[in-house]
């Protein structure tokens, strides 16, 4: 996928609260696998002190937050299904903000 297009996608289903169908590729063991996600963020990753742009997604199978390379990803899409913040976000965004700009209410 062409990177302007799946970041402007993505930035699209951040505002809209719209779930992913997110195909990409693990970096421990190389695996393909197939995620349905609700898109979090487009931002450098806090916890590794990364400085690179990843795509910080919330695994709805496994409750957990996924932070992904652009290289990692293989297909994105939209599944037509939205979803709450709220049931999701369990930390402080005020004291971690978001890079991409939404109206989440309170987390915004």
């Amino acid at each position: 996928m062409v990177m302007k297009k799946l970041i402007f996608s993505f930035v699209e289903t951040i505002k809209q609260k719209q779930l992913i169908m997110v195909t990409f590729q693990m970096k421990a063991n190389n695996q393909i696998v197939q995620r349905k996600c609700a898109p979090l963020d487009l931002a450098p990753s806090k916890r590794t002190k990364s400085i690179r742009f990843k795509f910080h997604l919330w695994d709805m199978t496994n409750s957990h937050v996924l932070s992904l390379e652009p290289n990692q990803i293989m297909e994105f899409e939209v599944s037509g299904e939205t979803f709450e913040p709220e049931s999701i976000i369990n930390w402080n965004t005020s004291v971690t903000s978001w890079c991409v700009q939404r109206d989440w209410g309170k987390l915004s």
